[in-house]
């Protein structure tokens, strides 16, 4: 299933809940278009595994890669399985805190990339989004997290966001 044969795919839906609404490409209202392809989405929630400095990565994505096409979505419980496979499969990087908001690292594919907040950057046993990921031929990396009291991110965390820029601009072969 390509998001292109989704009829279920609300444009409209798909625009109010991206919280910085001005940066969702114009692209989006032509579903037969390839202008969503290459998108950096920052995969964002609320309440537990947030991430606490969502606004200050976007807009360091932004100054550092001002040619890119930057969008930050909040996953809810009301954005539908099919636009959540459309965003996965469109966006050339993921950006998210680890947690269940990463579970579409399993729609990635050779070319894409899933950037995971985590602890020491889980390099000990990689994460089964890493796995997942990896195992697609798409590309991983771990950015640290701070700010998570206990090493528990029920209540979220701050990703460090140079090495989120860094591994953008690896990936991005920059």
């Amino acid at each position: 299933m390509d998001i292109q044969a989704n009829s279920n795919f609300d444009v409209n839906f798909f625009k109010t809940h991206c919280l910085l609404k001005n940066n969702i490409p114009d692209a989006v209202d032509n579903l037969g278009s390839s202008q969503l392809d290459g998108l950096i989405l920052i995969a964002a929630r609320t309440g537990r595994r947030q991430i606490k400095n969502k606004v200050e990565m976007y807009e360091a994505i932004k100054k550092e890669l001002p040619f890119a096409k930057v969008a930050m979505i909040e996953f809810t419980s009301s954005i539908t399985y099919a636009m959540q496979y459309g965003l996965w499969r469109r966006s050339q990087i993921v950006i998210g805190l680890h947690g269940g908001n990463l579970g579409g690292a399993a729609f990635l594919s050779p070319g894409q990339g899933l950037i995971e907040g985590g602890f020491d950057c889980m390099v000990e046993k990689p994460p089964m989004f890493a796995v997942t990921a990896v195992s697609n031929g798409a590309m991983w990396r771990c950015a640290s997290v701070t700010n998570c009291p206990g090493d528990c991110m029920e209540t979220g965390g701050t990703i460090v966001i140079d090495q989120v820029v860094s591994h953008l601009k690896e990936m991005l072969n920059i």
